[in-house]
C-alpha cells in the first residue's frame, strides 16, 4: 500500500494581501503556541496572479510557481508551509489559507 494520510481537520484560517514584496504565511496561525502545527495548508488564490516558492527563496514576477485567480493548491508539509512565500505578478492579489492538522484518534 502507498502512503495513507491520517484524517485532517481545519483549525485556522487567514486572508493575505500579496503585493510587490514577497510575503510568507503567519507563524502564529500555522504553528500556534498550543496544539500541533499545521501538516497541510490549502491556499486559494482569490484575485489576480501570484508566483510562489516553498524552498525559502523569494519569488519574483518571473520566477516561482505561477497560479492565477480561482485556483487552489496544497502545501503538504510543515517545512513547505514555513518556507512558503508569494508575490504578485502584475496587480495586488489576495490569497485565503486554511490550515489543517492531524485529527486525533478515537
Amino acid at each position: 500500500m502507498g502512503n495513507v494520510r491520517p484524517p485532517l481537520r481545519p483549525f485556522d484560517f487567514e486572508k493575505l494581501a500579496v503585493s510587490t514584496v514577497a510575503v510568507g504565511l503567519t507563524a502564529a496561525k500555522y504553528a500556534p503556541a498550543s496544539g500541533a502545527p499545521a501538516g497541510l495548508a490549502r491556499v486559494s488564490v482569490e484575485t489576480n496572479t501570484i508566483r510562489w516558492r516553498a524552498d525559502g527563496a523569494d519569488p519574483d514576477t518571473t520566477t516561482g510557481n505561477l497560479y492565477t485567480a480561482n485556483t487552489t493548491f496544497d502545501l503538504d508539509s510543515p517545512g513547505a508551509i514555513k518556507r512558503f512565500k508569494a508575490i504578485r505578478v502584475s496587480a495586488d492579489a489576495t490569497i485565503h489559507v486554511t490550515y489543517y492538522r492531524t485529527q486525533p484518534g478515537p
